[in-house]
């Protein structure tokens, strides 16, 4: 899990999710919304309908907040990320997950190719 100070707020969160920019993959859609702050903060959205159940959402956003802790430091600043799964997401291995994320975030601009 991430510490709370790279976190989104709820509150900010919904404004991410209203107007962030989209950047598609497969298994999830990030959101991407500039903010005053100077470190990038992350938030994790798993719906009813991607996982029926509580304890498979949960296992999906500690699995991908686990996988974000890797590219806090290499992400641009400033910025507010949301991640959303998309059907399939609770079901990905670890390493397609990790390749999709980083693959996610690259097409989104937020870490460079170079920093890879």
């Amino acid at each position: 899990m991430l510490p709370r100070k790279q976190r989104i707020p709820k509150a900010t969160a919904r404004e991410v999710f209203i107007r962030g920019f989209i950047t598609p993959t497969p298994h999830f859609l990030i959101k991407v919304l500039k903010s005053e702050q100077s470190e990038s903060r992350f938030a994790v959205s798993v719906s009813k309908k991607v996982a029926s159940t509580a304890v498979l959402r949960n296992r999906t956003r500690r699995r991908v907040y686990s996988l974000l802790r890797n590219y806090v430091s290499r992400a641009k600043g400033g910025l507010n990320i949301a991640f959303v799964a998309k059907a399939g997401a609770p079901l990905l291995k670890g390493q397609v997950l990790a390749k999709e994320i980083e693959s996610g975030l690259v097409r989104a601009g937020i870490l460079n190719v170079e920093s890879l």
